[in-house]
């Protein structure tokens, strides 16, 4: 928890997974079983996630004014976290920004929008070890492995 500008801020931590450091993120390689495609995806949180103005960058532009204005812009309590997720209209395997919320004591989320074309349905795949038929390259699966920790 950090607390910003008078709001209270949560940041999601990951543990290594030998009860170790606490670590803002996990760093995922996403690769494609068929073709040479890789995605390096920083998933969690970080400190740049505690100013709303580099939450609000994160944000599809469509979005970016529910971040300036509004609930979000008034909310008492805010978290953030990325995501791995698919795109099921172009493929794009990306990191997702999850803006959860409080406002009046009501709950809100925002979920960032594909980079490429902009859909709003993408396929959360936290947890997933394969993703079938995901690769944007070639249409192969794609293998979601931990590739490191990151602050």
């Amino acid at each position: 928890m950090v607390k910003y500008n008078n709001y209270i801020l949560y940041v999601f931590n990951l543990r290594d997974t030998k009860g170790g450091d606490i670590h803002m993120g996990e760093l995922l390689q996403a690769k494609c079983e068929n073709c040479d495609y890789r995605q390096q995806l920083f998933i969690g949180g970080g400190l740049a996630d505690c100013d709303r103005d580099a939450i609000a960058k994160s944000l599809p532009e469509k979005q970016r004014y529910l971040m300036e204005a509004g609930a979000v812009r008034k909310a008492e309590q805010l978290s953030v976290t990325r995501l791995p997720a698919r795109c099921p209209n172009c493929g794009r395997i990306f990191e997702q920004a999850v803006v959860s919320y409080v406002h009046s004591g009501r709950p809100g989320t925002l979920r960032g929008w594909c980079p490429d074309c902009g859909s709003n349905n993408a396929v959360d795949l936290t947890g997933q070890k394969t993703a079938k038929n995901a690769c944007p390259k070639c249409g192969g699966n794609i293998t979601l492995e931990t590739a490191g920790l990151w602050d």
